[in-house]
């Protein structure tokens, strides 16, 4: 029997693996997916990764699993297909695609997108479209193409894309606040937290 290892990167993590990661193709929209089965309250960790991997191998055929990254209940955001093959996510629309999906159901009276795995989606999404170039028109529910509800009846695209706004506000526009002087630091990198601490307490004091 054939083993595939997954790893799975906290936000931090992710954000530093995509700015160092070298993208061989264009992507020009980004895909939000459900699994619908298996729901959040199936989640064992890698386990679970492993068990959609082969059920998108050796079921569906499929060279590998689907999705470049899955997003599951704990907020971990876990690797998938590589990032330079298009996904096997959306039929007759994946070229040009990049494919997050999130463990769960999230149709109405099933299961929420909240806590953890909703800033981590967020997150990622952000992470995404600000190093590819990209705005919110390019995030692409799979509904829009198919007869389905995923990512999930539960979750509507106007409310999907304020959250995004929502988050990336919170997290890389602070408002009001004097800029620090590094010319190469925004407040969206990832080591910014950290670098203001150490700016604010007199460690480093920057350029001029």
């Amino acid at each position: 029997m054939v083993n595939r290892y997954f790893k799975a990167y906290t936000l931090d993590e992710f954000d530093r693996f995509i700015r160092n990661f070298n993208f061989t193709r264009p992507i020009n929209h980004i895909q939000i997916h459900h699994t619908w089965k298996p729901r959040k309250t199936d989640y064992q960790g890698e386990k679970t990764i492993e068990a959609i991997w082969r059920y998108h191998t050796e079921t569906r055929g499929w060279s590998d699993i689907g999705e470049h990254f899955t997003i599951s209940p704990d907020g971990l955001i876990w690797d998938g297909r590589d990032l330079n093959v298009i996904p096997a996510g959306i039929s007759g629309h994946n070229i040009g695609g990049m494919m997050f999906e999130m463990i769960g159901n999230f149709d109405k009276g099933q299961e929420v997108l909240e806590g953890k795995q909703l800033d981590s989606i967020l997150g990622a999404v952000n992470i995404m479209l600000d190093h590819l170039n990209l705005t919110t028109v390019d995030i692409v529910f799979h509904r829009e193409y198919a007869n389905k509800t995923c990512p999930g009846s539960g979750i509507t695209k106007d409310w999907f894309i304020a959250q995004i706004n929502k988050w990336k506000e919170e997290h890389w526009q602070v408002k009001g606040e004097t800029p620090l002087p590094f010319k190469d630091l925004t407040p969206k990198h990832w080591a910014y937290p950290s670098i203001k601490r150490l700016y604010d307490i007199g460690i480093i004091t920057g350029t001029s």
